[in-house]
């Protein structure tokens, strides 16, 4: 993203985990770019669903032209849905039981303070969700470039380059520990209930 706002595209303008595919090597490659310019080129502008533009900024769900090109403040706010989707496991808002219209009024209206995905102190590490915090902020003037999230998440890994395959693994681990916790919540209640329908069995027969 810090190369592709370096370059005449300017932004994406749809950036979206849907949009975020890992390679046969485990690379991260970002499509749907330059989608903006073949619009202009042919004239069409598509529908959007609302539940696709979870990602998108408010200032940009309030102005549907600029929308339509994109920014890149507003793609660093799509970043900053995209990280809490990764932390938390979660597709955007997914913690909220509100529908998304309901979600994106609340989204563009200036509210204090601004509507967003909750961060629970568990999930992301605090650093992680200072950097989405600031990503997501109302005011697109006070998100940081790609340039300086780079930089940041660079110093806090100490340069090394995260293992997704080792990421994964952990995610199954964690994932498997849940399941066996509920499996095992789940036996014991239906162990309850088969030990009250045999006594109320008990109960019903004759001595």
């Amino acid at each position: 993203m810090e190369y592709m706002h370096s370059t005449s595209l300017k932004a994406h303008g749809r950036l979206k985990s849907t949009n975020c595919l890992v390679s046969c090597r485990y690379g991260l490659k970002i499509t749907d770019f330059g989608i903006p310019k073949i619009y202009n080129l042919t004239g069409s502008c598509p529908s959007i669903k609302p539940e696709e533009k979870l990602w998108t900024a408010p200032e940009l769900l309030r102005d549907e032209t600029a929308a339509l090109v994109g920014t890149k403040p507003g793609d660093v706010y799509a970043f900053g849905i995209i990280m809490h989707e990764v932390f938390y496991q979660t597709k955007p808002y997914g913690l909220e039981d509100i529908p998304v219209e309901e979600i994106l009024e609340r989204v563009m209206c200036e509210e204090n303070p601004p509507f967003r995905p909750q961060l629970l102190d568990v999930g992301a590490p605090p650093t992680y969700r200072d950097i989405i915090q600031r990503a997501w902020s109302d005011n697109p003037r006070m998100r940081p470039t790609f340039k300086e999230l780079n930089e940041e998440i660079q110093r806090l890994t100490n340069g090394k380059k995260t293992n997704i395959v080792e990421h994964m693994f952990k995610m199954m681990e964690d994932y498997s520990s849940r399941l066996e916790e509920e499996v095992k919540a789940r036996t014991d209640e239906l162990e309850k209930e088969k030990r009250k329908k045999e006594l109320l069995i008990c109960r019903l027969l004759p001595p």
